[in-house]
């Protein structure tokens, strides 16, 4: 411990000690001015008590301000003013009292001789560790009146000796308070080094006993919501299914799954401190609205609920109903609205189990089939989800080695010119032929290799292939170009530029021979971004599509944006052109729009001679659709003709 620590303490039990002594000096010298009353004057020994009272009230006054009034940092100070005030305290005794010894009787003379000595002595304790001021004030206090003993007559008789005594044991008391004042300082840095160890210790411990609290809370708390982690929601849902099911057996527990849909891209629109604070207001709102039960933050962007249903209900239907809204409002961030869907999924317990695992696991194949729902409705689980989960995990298991066994190939549909019937071109559609499974329609595995990120690996090797086929075919037929079409989370690859680059290098294929096709859905994600990637894309001299153009959102103001090349009518335009006039219409207003932007239309889905006609009479120049052809594999394309003979009109048929 430092030596001013010590010296800080050696002060504060210095002034709480000598309250006693402030108390003692004044009633010696009261008792002493009783004693003698009779043989000096009042005037006198008035002085003599009002003097040394006066001392000590001043030695107490600045024991008082140190121990209520003022901060103990200024260590020298205190400890100056504490020994002025003690010298004057033992001056006043001392000094005063010489004045009264001389007309005193000798036995009078010698009993306040003996009370000063007993007066340091009794000053001994508080003042070691304090020899400096101790020393002085037994020699102020035992000096004088043993000398005045001395020599008071007759000469060297009893008063001599009585003095001489008197001066000997104050000498003692100042040698013998130097010795005790080294043991007590040896005593006590060794007690404030044990303490400083001591603290220490407990500081450690304390500090050790912060770091595992905090541990334990982050192995069970999500520190971003302050919610429950699966770990400890699984911990409570177990102990919330055990009481309800053994106080109230016929109470269901609803057990639901929640995910934030497309939260990944909110995340990159609005930034990951956005997406942070999205998440935070998705449990503020589940702990408002769900006052029993458990509730915590399982995944990402995936939390979990268990909860009792009210008494009476027989469904979580209006549990599910509340939720919905509350989780689907609008969040304010960054001076705009970030709005979001989401997916629920639920089970039943004891209905589907009275274990939390398994009404877990139930729930969350609620939650799957919630996913992948083109209803976006909560689910409760029902048997016949989980032969479904299973066969679309095997599917998945499959599509993974689908390209290690050759499983997968392209198929080409004919893209014609429609005024000459001149194939110019043909699109690219994925096909996939399992040996386990057969045939796997487009329907089933795209989405599933979305989904489960396979697509960006599928879609490389469909880009090079598609590109060296077209690269072959262009040797033979000029003007030619082949067009693939390119999913959300193939753009959502900032490498893609790069794919598309190394494509067309090592096929040799030139750029304005490939047409990327795109539909309107991507731009709604994050436009920003894609806009800037197809940009990219284009300035490689690549030709861009909008596929399905008016059936999304038909955001136009991204045609101002878009540097795009075409727009491809969908079919359920070209289906309906020759029997309703609404659908005649929207082709004509098409066609209108994409001259004015200078833009060509590709029509789809021409099935029958009419559909042809009319859209020659809209003047829309290129087509495709199974009038022509199917889409079929490369070697049945080139068996295909060049030219289509445009038929003649039904009209004239007859």
């Amino acid at each position: 411990m430092r030596n001013g620590n010590l010296r800080a303490y050696l002060i504060r039990q210095l002034f709480e000690s000598f309250r006693g002594v402030y108390t003692l000096t004044v009633a010696a010298s009261i008792a002493a001015a009783i004693i003698l009353w009779p043989y000096l004057p009042a005037w006198l020994i008035l002085s003599w008590v009002t003097a040394v009272a006066a001392a000590e009230c001043f030695k107490a006054a600045i024991g008082y301000a140190y121990l209520y009034f003022d901060s103990p940092n200024n260590i020298k100070r205190w400890n100056r003013l504490f020994g002025t005030a003690t010298r004057l305290g033992s001056a006043a005794w001392s000094f005063c009292a010489l004045f009264l010894i001389w007309p005193l009787p000798d036995m009078m003379a010698l009993i306040l001789g003996m009370a000063s000595l007993c007066l340091a002595a009794v000053t001994l304790n508080p003042l070691i560790g304090f020899h400096r001021i101790y020393r002085d004030c037994t020699l102020i206090l035992i000096i004088p009146i043993s000398t005045a003993l001395m020599l008071m007559p007759p000469a060297f008789g009893k008063d001599a000796w009585a003095g001489l005594v008197i001066l000997t044991s104050g000498l003692y008391l100042i040698v013998l308070s130097v010795r005790l004042q080294r043991r007590r300082l040896r005593a006590l840095k060794a007690f404030f080094n044990y303490r400083g160890l001591s603290r220490q210790l407990h500081f450690e411990r304390d500090r050790r006993r912060e770091i595992q609290e905090r541990l334990a809370q982050a192995t069970t708390i999500d520190m971003l919501t302050g919610l429950p982690n699966q770990k400890r929601f699984l911990e409570q849902a177990q102990e919330l299914l055990n009481r309800e099911l053994e106080t109230i057996p016929s109470r269901d527990i609803v057990i639901l799954l929640i995910d934030l849909e497309g939260f990944t891209q909110i995340n990159s629109s609005i930034g990951r401190a956005g997406g942070d604070y999205l998440l935070l207001q998705t449990g503020l709102r589940l702990k408002y609205v769900i006052s029993e039960g458990a509730i915590g933050r399982i995944g990402n962007d995936e939390f979990a609920i268990a909860t009792p249903l009210p008494p009476g209900a027989t469904h979580a239907g209006r549990l599910i109903n509340h939720l919905r809204s509350a989780l689907e409002a609008p969040v304010r961030w960054d001076e705009r609205n970030v709005e979001t869907a989401v997916s629920i999924g639920y089970s039943l317990a004891p209905k589907h189990g009275t274990d939390i695992e398994t009404v877990l696991r139930k729930a969350d194949i609620a939650l799957h089939q919630a996913r992948i729902s083109s209803s976006n409705q909560p689910l409760e689980f029902k048997l016949e989800m989980e032969t479904h989960i299973a066969n679309r995990f095997a599917l998945q298991r499959a599509l993974r080695h689908a390209m290690e066994n050759n499983e997968l190939s392209l198929a080409y549909q004919p893209l014609i010119h429609l005024n000459t019937g001149q194939v110019v071109g043909a699109e690219t559609l994925l096909r996939w032929h399992s040996k386990e499974f057969g045939p796997v329609s487009p329907v089933q595995f795209i989405p599933l290799a979305e989904q489960t990120g396979l697509i960006n690996e599928i879609g490389r090797w469909v880009l090079r292939e598609a590109c060296r086929q077209a690269a072959l075919w262009m040797s033979s037929r000029k003007d030619f170009a082949i067009s693939v079409n390119v999913s959300l989370e193939q753009l959502a690859d900032t490498s893609f530029s790069d794919t598309v680059r190394d494509a067309l290098r090592m096929s040799g294929l030139p750029p304005k021979a490939l047409l990327i096709e795109i539909t309107e859905s991507v731009l709604m994600t994050d436009p920003a971004s894609i806009i800037r990637l197809l940009r990219e894309i284009r300035q490689l001299g690549v030709r861009i599509a909008l596929d399905d153009f008016g059936t999304g959102y038909s955001a136009l103001s991204y045609l101002i944006q878009l540097d795009i090349d075409y727009l491809k009518l969908d079919k359920t335009f070209i289906s309906n052109l020759t029997r309703s006039d609404r659908a005649a219409t929207i082709v004509r207003s098409t066609m209108a729009l994409a001259k004015a932007l200078r833009l060509q239309v590709i029509a789809e889905g021409i099935e029958t001679p009419d559909d042809w006609h009319r859209l020659n009479d809209e003047h829309c120049m290129f087509g495709q659709g199974f009038h022509f052809s199917r889409p079929v594999p490369a070697a049945q394309f080139e068996a295909l003709p060049e030219r289509y003979p445009l038929p003649r009109r039904r009209e004239q048929a007859y």
